[in-house]
């Protein structure tokens, strides 16, 4: 069964210069919001004023396992006419492998679902967020699991708040 990653109930449409991601309602999707940056947990730095549409896909876009359980999902993902980026967004402030390992696991996951369900080739910058507000700027050392991301899965993994477009 396929997978439509671009659900129109699951999406929000900006051109904002700057926009945060939010994820702070429960069993709710994440979403754009352009007025509350106190709730902003990826901060988006759109200067160029694209049209970027973001998709929430953590409980919006249902992806099953084969046993019918819900399978591992990041939060969203951010469109334009050639950037395709994934968002994982994280607010815990505990040990950096913890909620890195987990963060690129889910972000790993739905590219691999993804790129079996669309043709990412018509996108030419794609990119993998993991981030987190309480720990906003990259952790040290993440450069080779950053590397072997991309070598693995063809899009530049970063660990930080900002996502630039």
């Amino acid at each position: 069964m396929s997978i439509n990653f671009f659900e129109d109930g699951c999406q929000d449409l900006t051109n904002q210069s700057i926009f945060g991601l939010c994820d702070d309602i429960p069993q709710h999707r994440a979403y754009v919001d352009i007025v509350d940056s106190a709730k902003w947990i990826a901060i988006v730095d759109n200067s160029k004023n694209l049209e970027v549409t973001f998709t929430a896909i953590d409980n919006c876009i249902e992806i099953k396992r084969a046993d019918g359980s819900i399978d591992s999902r990041c939060d969203g993902m951010l469109t334009s006419t050639d950037i395709l980026i994934f968002v994982e967004l994280k607010e815990r402030d505990v040990a950096n492998t913890i909620w890195i390992n987990k963060g690129e696991d889910q972000l790993r996951n739905i590219i691999k679902i993804f790129e079996i369900n669309h043709d990412s080739s018509i996108y030419t910058f794609k990119k993998a967020y993991l981030a987190n507000r309480i720990k906003p700027n990259f952790p040290i050392g993440q450069m080779s699991r950053m590397q072997k991301f991309e070598d693995e899965t063809g899009y530049i993994f970063l660990v930080q708040q900002n996502i630039i477009l």
